[in-house]
């Protein structure tokens, strides 16, 4: 069976500081069942300590990919196929630098530069950091610390997909929406515009 987790910290009310981080997990085979939690973490803010946060979770894993698991008198072989975390609970989880850091893409080596208070990152096509590169921790500005998730046998950089819903729908798309209907006028989409995006 593979295995699919999701991490991600969330504000219990407005009237509270208090939060939850779950870990929860989804069975790629059984489809679109529900995921369930196989860890959880409360507090006024997010753990002190990812590895510490992480570190039963891990452990777990260790014995289910080493081992595999038995179901009904038959061994049931176990992979890990994604953890799948916005940008911040990633770099909090992989203990790397935030998406508005200087080297915090989590695919390539690429060197953002700050202008007017934001980070930018050039467009030409950089190296791509592999497994081996987040173990060994070769781009030192890149990392905050070891993750425990470095532990486990499974590929850093492919087990660690990027956020289609916060990086295009609620990044990019939103901020092109922004500017298509109450940006700067060269660029704000008129009546026959905003009818054909309607559409």
């Amino acid at each position: 069976i593979a295995l699919s987790f999701n991490i991600d910290g969330l504000p219990i009310s407005k009237s509270t500081k208090m939060q939850l981080w779950p870990i929860q997990c989804m069975v790629i085979e059984l489809g679109k069942a529900a995921p369930f939690v196989v860890g959880v973490f409360a507090g006024e803010s997010k753990p002190a300590s990812a590895n510490n946060f992480l570190a039963p979770v891990v452990g777990e894993l260790l014995q289910l990919l080493s081992q595999g698991m038995s179901f009904k008198g038959q061994m049931i072989e176990v992979s890990v196929k994604s953890f799948i975390c916005d940008a911040p609970a990633r770099s909090f989880v992989y203990s790397i630098k935030g998406h508005t850091g200087y080297s915090g893409c989590p695919k390539c080596i690429a060197e953002g530069t700050y202008t007017n208070k934001k980070v930018f990152y050039p467009s030409k096509i950089s190296t791509l950091r592999t497994d081996d590169s987040i173990r060994r921790q070769t781009d030192p500005d890149h990392h905050h610390d070891v993750s425990a998730l470095t532990e486990l046998p499974i590929d850093c950089i492919s087990t660690a997909p990027l956020d289609y819903m916060h990086l295009l729908c609620l990044g990019v798309q939103k901020k092109l929406l922004g500017l298509w209907l109450g940006g700067p006028l060269d660029v704000r989409l008129g009546p026959v515009g905003r009818k054909r995006l309607s559409d």
